[in-house]
């Protein structure tokens, strides 16, 4: 007999978990249909190796990596949770197995990733990110750099304490592209390294390849304070590529800014907010030469004392559009909200170093499938949601499976919100045609 619940408010009503070959993850057929048209698939069989005896093995690596990446993407975030999912009715069909892999399974996986694989997860990412650029090419890139932090507990091995965020973990390295959302690159460092901390080495293979695939478009590296480092202007200048970097104030910068606008703002009345604009050139004692710095002075109604903002560039854009184009950086903090929110990429919680950096990985190319699942394919209106809001509106769809002689069927609920959108998203990812 099988174990029922009653309700209190309606004792009419009892259920019990016995559905039968159901799955509440229907959207994924999406996913899978985007990432058979992006060719992901076989950019994993390519580039993917791991030296294992997985001949003998009942799943493959790279039916691993799958399924970690379906996983992440559905919000199964959590390592058991894959003992429940091991006979999803969806997740089996994708993965074309009749039982999927267990919990101790995909850990001893991802222990065994190395050095090396991290290195093929980032080949198969620039290959993902340049299989998108086929269907659409942003006419120029923006390299949003950043750090941020990712909380550790217990002994693992880089957890250090972080003076700034006044906690313990790691402090990674970031990489976005401002124009489109994606995650060019992520690198693991120890928590108590300084933001600009290998900087140079980090976006260099990056700065040299977009210069190389798309020498016409304009490239700009854009970062606060933390990355005003010198080794980074010569490295934008040596590669074509303009940069725009928030500078920390001192006196010199002051002393300069108001030669340059401290007679118009001595004008202007306390009554009113002013905001004004002006350029200089500027050369730091540890400095090579001079260079372009922007500055913004604001100051509110009623105050005395107005805030300076200070730009470094190369760009040849008037103070206005400088000033513009840097308050757009703060775009760049959705993204990481979004990879660590919407995808855990900051659950580092096994003790080894390696295996933290291949799982942020995998967690990568979750994030930029979805990224460009979002820009490429989903209606004007949609495109901006974020991965819960998708997750709800697109994945989490009840579905159940019926086998047939020939074919397998899903049959989606009928009471969907938004079929009409569903639709309109495999036209498009249908119509998708790459060389």
């Amino acid at each position: 007999m099988i174990h029922q619940e009653q309700l209190r408010f309606n004792q009419k009503i009892k259920f019990n978990f016995k559905g039968g070959d159901l799955t509440s993850d229907a959207g994924l057929l999406l996913i899978q249909e985007f990432m058979h048209h992006m060719k992901f698939p076989e950019l994993l069989k390519q580039y993917f190796y791991l030296e294992t005896d997985q001949a003998i093995r009942t799943h493959t690596n790279h039916d691993l990596c799958l399924q970690q990446i379906y996983q992440t993407i559905a919000g199964y975030h959590c390592a058991d949770d894959a003992d429940e999912l091991r006979v999803d009715p969806l997740l089996t069909t994708l993965l074309d197995k009749p039982s999927l892999a267990s919990q101790p399974t995909l850990s001893r996986f991802t222990h065994r990733l190395t050095k090396e694989t991290s290195k093929q997860f980032e080949l198969i990412n620039q290959k993902l990110l340049s299989q998108f650029y086929q269907v659409e090419t942003p006419h120029h890139f923006i390299f949003d750099v950043d750090s941020t932090h990712f909380q550790t507990y217990g002994h693992q091995y880089g957890n250090s304490f972080n003076a700034h965020y006044q906690a313990q973990g790691f402090h990674p390295l970031m990489v976005f592209d401002g124009m489109t959302g994606d995650c060019l690159k992520v690198e693991l460092r120890a928590g108590n390294v300084y933001t600009s901390r290998n900087v140079v080495s980090f976006l260099g293979p990056v700065l040299s390849r977009y210069k190389k695939e798309f020498p016409l478009n304009y490239r700009i590296v854009r970062g606060d304070s933390g990355f005003a480092h010198k080794e980074l202007y010569k490295l934008c200048e040596t590669l074509d590529t303009k940069y725009l970097i928030r500078l920390k104030a001192n006196a010199t910068l002051y002393r300069l800014a108001q030669e340059v606008t401290g007679d118009l703002l001595a004008d202007c009345s306390l009554q009113y907010s002013q905001q004004l604009y002006g350029e200089f050139d500027y050369q730091a004692k540890s400095w090579d030469r001079p260079r372009r710095v922007i500055v913004q002075v604001r100051r509110k109604a009623g105050e005395l004392i107005p805030d300076y903002l200070f730009l470094v560039t190369n760009m040849e854009t008037r103070p206005e559009m400088v000033v513009n184009l840097y308050a757009k950086r703060g775009t760049m903090e959705n993204y990481i909200k979004e990879c660590k929110n919407g995808f855990r990429m900051d659950k580092v919680s096994h003790k080894h170093l390696m295996t933290n950096v291949n799982r942020i990985q995998l967690v990568v190319l979750a994030y930029n499938l979805i990224n460009g699942f979002r820009r490429l394919t989903l209606p004007r209106e949609f495109s901006n949601m974020q991965i819960e809001t998708l997750r709800t509106k697109l994945i989490k769809i009840a579905a159940k499976r019926v086998k047939q002689s020939r074919r397998i069927l899903f049959k989606l609920c009928s009471h969907h919100p938004y079929k009409e959108v569903f639709h309109h998203c495999l036209k498009t990812i249908q119509a998708i045609q790459l060389e």
